[in-house]
């Protein structure tokens, strides 16, 4: 397996067209590099030292200076990537990230202007144009328009409310969070179901996005929920959070899951007890503990299943000279996958169905 790390998996037989401009990046989130994350500081402050510099030009008209802020970032921005798309690719969408936005506020803030949801309209469309050319379809590009998006209906929510809807008091009063809860649950089922297709790179937008507005909108909702039904909501959440960070092999989203759970069995437990009798705090929260361990020993006990898993392992396929390209049951782990592009094996993983 010495030249796995070389060796890219080739775009499967079920993979849009519309994806493949991703590689190997849509199966596996790429790895981080201290050039790349220099190079995205070096972007970053040449933008933002060119756009004081074409603010001061034009400082007598914020709106002309706005937009051409946001032409010379995106003119720089592909002209670097046409140029250099390996040395400056991080530079350059560091320059054209922000272009977006601030176009959106050129064309759209005005001194009445008290809402900010037709700004994040335009920015998300710009985004998700952004992310339509081949050459700039990145996941953060994605991500921001997801971002945008969800951000605006939240506004709209939150301005707009439910009142002429014959709802309850409480969706009248807590809509925004809801509808960020509701949207949160849409994008990581979503995000989930690219993990479980193998396409961790293309699902890693939609995961973060709604870990964001999956946590603001328990959040948002818990603050107004009084007794211990607030507590309980945030356990039952980040019980799912997790559920969601495991099934798809992501870190962030389980552990944050996990911490959530903690928290919630803190706040349960001042609810349920008087905040000053130490002892007794100590000892229900050493109960919740003991229970979720006995939960995990019990997840941990061998189980049998009508559906076999599959059969072929990583050495039946090495010593096979005639076997295809394909996903293969790790055996170091049998919850895991790995891709044999017919020749040898490469780093690409996803999680068993």
């Amino acid at each position: 397996m010495g030249d796995e790390a070389n060796t890219q998996p080739p775009a499967r037989v079920d993979t849009p067209a519309f994806l493949e401009p991703y590689g190997s990046a849509l199966f596996d989130r790429p790895r981080p590099t201290f050039r790349g994350a220099v190079a995205a500081a070096g972007g970053a402050l040449v933008g933002i030292g060119a756009s004081g510099v074409v603010g001061n030009v034009a400082k007598d008209s914020p709106r002309v200076a706005a937009a051409m802020i946001a032409l010379m970032l995106l003119a720089a921005g592909y002209l670097a990537l046409l140029q250099a798309p390996l040395t400056f690719a991080p530079a350059a969408l560091t320059m054209i990230a922000p272009a977006p936005a601030i176009l959106a506020g050129a064309l759209t803030v005005a001194p009445n202007y008290d809402s900010p949801t037709l700004t994040l309209l335009v920015a998300a469309a710009g985004w998700a144009f952004a992310w339509l050319i081949p050459i700039t379809r990145r996941s953060l590009f994605l991500g921001l328009a997801l971002a945008a998006g969800w951000l605006s209906a939240v506004s709209v929510a939150a301005n707009a409310g439910f009142a002429s809807v014959n709802v309850t008091q409480f969706l009248q009063d807590n809509g925004a969070w809801l509808l960020s809860l509701v949207i949160g649950v849409g994008l990581l089922v979503v995000g989930l179901l690219f993990d479980r297709r193998g396409w961790g790179g293309f699902a890693t937008p939609f995961i973060a996005v709604g870990d964001l507005a999956f946590v603001s909108g328990v959040l948002g909702t818990v603050a107004r929920i009084d007794g211990v039904g607030g507590p309980l909501l945030v356990v039952g959440a980040s019980l799912a959070l997790s559920f969601v960070g495991d099934a798809g092999g992501r870190r962030l989203t389980t552990w944050l899951g996990a911490a959530g759970v903690i928290v919630g069995c803190l706040a349960l437990t001042s609810q349920l007890l008087d905040a000053g009798d130490v002892y007794e705090n100590a000892l229900v929260i050493a109960v919740f503990g003991a229970a979720l361990l006995a939960a995990v020993f019990v997840l941990s006990l061998p189980r049998t299943s009508s559906i076999p898993l599959p059969t072929t392992t990583l050495h039946d396929a090495a010593t096979a000279t005639n076997a295809p390209a394909g996903w293969y049951v790790d055996p170091s782990d049998a919850a895991w996958q790995r891709w044999w592009d017919g020749v040898a094996w490469t780093d690409h993983r996803r999680p068993t169905s």
